[in-house]
């Protein structure tokens, strides 16, 4: 591409967003109360917004104009770019400059190189304030779009429902003036399901009669009762009567070695139960897709408010928790153990089992690696948030709205958000937050005592008002892994760690230092005394890719349509 060529699809670019903010009346409303809600995060005061608060401000409302792959960055310097967002097959790049007096030229500069190093096709400067003569005639000179606080307000006001403009005529208005677009869920067919080959009862057999032989020679009474085969381990119940759980982890590694097994560990009997378990990973063992979990019949029929697809535990059960009971939830282990599948998971099950208006997401992602590829899907509130002074906004925003949310129940004389939405099932329902962190370790390092109080604060006080997250973390040290944060957080998944010290700070006990890897976890339960292990549910990239395009491609005809 030519310089010429170039200008002129800038200059296209410009005209075509130009014309679409001066016609934004015309339809692209959708979703106004959600809208609505968004940008009343801030109470619309940008005096009273930091400049991080305001990025996230004008993210919001691009996405609801109509922009795609709204994504914040992290520009600074020479590359001044806060937001990258496209918009009918432009790239743009924004820089945002929250100022108490006039923007100069410097802001211009900069965005006009930030579009060239992100590769974008126009730049626009968005302040709350107005700009320098200076500014606006680099403006003109470079092809960069100015949106000053004039500009802003008359876009917000473009997006609201006629209904709050017109006050007279709201009640014969109201149902005609709330435009909303139906969600589309995924086809099930864009995930994969899981295959393992068939193991025969005669082979089966002919392990238990081994072990027992074994057993036997070696003065060890091991008398099996049951066989069931999880999805990486059989488990042959040995009945607790004939023998002492010592006994048998004395002479495990000689049933290793005579049967070749990979690996096999002793699982102490669960709670009500007369059988100790030998657990030999299958050399067949198959991996729990997400499709498997989703096609479960507590999936289909719905039974769970907000379901978290755990895995199968070793006697091949499906593990599904619903974090609107659980409400917390604290995910720990070694790098590649699983705890970025197991997030994965999560946000999948959710855009498959509930609506955006159901259910929001809050996605942090300090690393800025994993997570990213979400933005666009319709149930995101703010585009993920990479930065961590912007993940500490988001937590704060996240104490607020629960304050207000108690506000509500009070005024309606309700004590949680079900009893409020039952009350008001004909407006709008008040839709769960999920909030999802990755990772707690370098959020605590740079602001330990303001995340751990808010986080202890959530915690305690959230459940009712539908405000829930799960919180990963790389390290297992007391100095992330608080005492605070684990009192507040009885509910956790520890995949695998270097030490039996990592497992103890975690859980309260050793064994996950035993553990494989690859989804391999110990599950702890707030209301149960046993933890059990579990294979994780898995969801590869491919699937991700696939689901998150077929969303923002019926989010991006939705906003673009006229």
């Amino acid at each position: 591409m030519n310089r010429d060529e170039f200008e002129e699809l800038l200059s296209n670019g410009i005209e075509t967003w130009e014309d679409d903010i001066s016609n934004s009346e015309s339809g692209n409303q959708q979703e106004i109360s959600s809208t609505l809600n968004r940008i009343d995060m801030y109470n619309n005061q940008y005096d009273y917004m930091t400049g991080e608060d305001f990025e996230v401000y004008v993210a919001m409302i691009l996405q609801q104009i109509g922009f795609v792959n709204v994504q914040l960055t992290k520009g600074s310097g020479d590359q001044g770019v806060d937001i990258i967002a496209e918009k009918d097959g432009v790239k743009y790049a924004f820089q945002c400059k929250r100022y108490d007096k006039p923007v100069g030229s410097k802001a211009v500069q900069e965005v006009f190189a930030g579009k060239f190093f992100y590769h974008c096709h126009a730049a626009v400067v968005v302040t709350n304030n107005y700009f320098t003569q200076s500014a606006k005639e680099l403006s003109n000179e470079n092809g960069v779009v100015l949106w000053d606080r004039d500009k802003l307000n008359s876009l917000i006001y473009s997006i609201q429902s006629s209904s709050e403009r017109d006050e007279e005529n709201l009640g014969e208005k109201e149902d005609e003036d709330r435009i909303y677009i139906p969600y589309k869920k995924p086809p099930i067919s864009l995930l994969r399901k899981g295959k393992r080959k068939s193991i025969t009862d005669e082979k089966l057999r002919d392990t238990a009669i081994k072990i027992q032989n074994i057993g036997r020679n070696l003065g060890v009474d091991l008398r099996i009762t049951n066989i069931n085969v999880g999805a990486r381990f059989i488990r042959y119940g040995i009945s607790a009567e004939s023998v002492s759980i010592n006994r048998i982890k004395n002479i495990l590694d000689d049933i290793k070695y005579k049967i070749s097994a990979k690996n096999i560990f002793v699982e102490n009997p669960m709670l009500g139960e007369d059988t100790i378990g030998i657990c030999i990973e299958d050399s067949d063992s198959y991996i729990v897709r997400l499709r498997d979990m989703l096609e479960v019949e507590e999936f289909k029929n719905n039974l769970y408010e907000l379901p978290c697809p755990i895995g199968r535990d070793v006697l091949g059960n499906y593990v599904i928790e619903d974090i609107a009971k659980t409400n917390n939830l604290l995910i720990s282990g070694v790098f590649g153990s699983g705890k970025t599948s197991c997030l994965n998971s999560v946000i999948m099950s959710t855009v498959y089992n509930l609506t955006p208006n159901e259910v929001k997401l809050i996605i942090i992602d300090t690393k800025g690696m994993d997570f990213l590829r979400y933005n666009g899907i319709p149930h995101l509130l703010i585009p993920v948030v990479t930065d961590l002074r912007k993940a500490l906004g988001a937590l704060n925003w996240c104490v607020k709205e629960m304050d207000e949310r108690y506000r509500a129940f009070a005024n309606a004389n309700v004590k949680d958000i079900n009893e409020y939405n039952n009350i008001y099932e004909t407006d709008v329902e008040m839709p769960q937050i999920l909030l999802l962190i990755d990772d707690l370790t370098d959020l605590m390092a740079q602001y330990k005592n303001e995340t751990e109080e808010i986080l202890a604060r959530i915690s305690r006080l959230s459940k009712a008002a539908g405000i829930h997250f799960i919180v990963s973390c790389r390290s297992q040290s007391t100095e992330i892994v608080t005492g605070m944060i684990k009192a507040n957080m009885p509910n956790r998944i520890l995949f695998k760690v270097f030490s039996e010290s990592d497992s103890i700070s975690v859980i309260d006990q050793g064994g996950a230092e035993e553990l494989l890897g690859n989804g391999d976890m110990l599950f702890k339960k707030e209301d149960s005394q046993t933890i059990i292990r579990v294979q994780g549910t898995y969801v590869s990239d491919q699937e991700i890719c696939s689901v998150v395009e077929f969303l923002r491609a019926k989010c991006g005809n939705a906003n673009s349509a006229d």
